[in-house]
């Protein structure tokens, strides 16, 4: 374990809402994240911190100094709302970058690093981009940044946010950007510590975001996606039956959905080129 990458999972979620995701089949946003490390990078050793529940202990300081890096996926909180379970997770973002730990944040993990850092998040006047955020294209910063190192310079990639970064903090770079959200990846650097980021989600899997389609059914027809509960059960149906089997065209043609959904290893590229990058550098250094 000694010589692995250590690296530190922020879980956003409640508890309640974490037994949600098993309870429908998946896992919380901790959990599918751990799966995509891993996948990446093997060796990995994780452990996680559970932001959201008070009776929680975050860690800080020297503890966190101690990991190669942090990841914060996703959570159904608000990073504007001024409950403790919100605000004691920005600050946990602030302890890491004065802990100089790279940060990778998806979404959430991208919103509360970016209020640290001075920043601000509001809801997105398009509502939600959820399912699929379609051509995301890379700015020039972001066509040579290293964290898009081998990435397209427009693709297709898992999503589901209400929320948006409106206003970066000083000297960020805004990454990659569509339709929907200007800002659909960043990077910045606060307290010396750097920081990459993306509003979408490359741990997510094509099952896990059927999974999510059905757990979410109701608002997915408040919302004008699908007509009812059995346009949602069959959408989901859909997806993960190609999941299971990538040779299905016919799925793949109806939904829309490319290699660069399907292929994890297009998919993880975020993940791989962050631990590539920052992870395994920080630990040789620390060695």
């Amino acid at each position: 374990m000694a010589n692995n990458p250590h690296i530190l999972i922020l879980e956003g979620n409640l508890s309640e809402n974490c037994q949600r995701a098993y309870d429908f089949g998946t896992l919380p946003a901790g959990e599918r994240y751990a799966v995509s490390l891993r996948a990446v990078c093997p060796e990995v050793h994780i452990d996680k911190a559970y932001g959201a529940d008070l009776d929680s202990i975050l860690p800080s300081g020297v503890e966190l100094a101690a990991y190669d890096g942090v990841v914060i996926g996703g959570s159904g909180l608000h990073a504007y709302h001024a409950e403790e379970n919100v605000t004691r997770q920005i600050k946990f973002a602030q302890s890491v970058f004065e802990a100089g730990v790279p940060i990778l944040g998806s979404c959430w993990g991208m919103q509360i690093s970016v209020m640290a850092a001075g920043g601000i998040v509001r809801p997105s006047p398009f509502g939600r981009e959820v399912g699929i955020a379609r051509k995301v294209t890379l700015t020039p910063e972001g066509k040579g940044h290293p964290l898009y190192e081998g990435k397209s310079a427009v693709f297709d990639t898992p999503c589901i946010h209400l929320d948006e970064v409106t206003h970066i903090p000083t000297g960020g770079v805004v990454l990659a950007t569509n339709r929907h959200s200007r800002v659909q990846a960043l990077s910045f650097k606060h307290c010396g510590t750097d920081f990459w980021g993306v509003q979408y989600h490359p741990e997510f899997d094509l099952f896990h975001l059927g999974r999510l389609n059905t757990m979410y059914g109701d608002m997915m027809v408040e919302g004008g996606y699908h007509q009812d509960l059995a346009a949602v059960a069959a959408h989901s149906d859909d997806m993960e039956t190609l999941a299971a089997d990538h040779n299905r065209t016919d799925l793949a043609w109806k939904l829309g959905i490319d290699r660069d959904v399907l292929d994890d290893d297009i998919r993880t590229l975020e993940i791989r080129n962050w631990i590539e990058l920052k992870v395994l550098p920080r630990k040789a250094c620390r060695a």
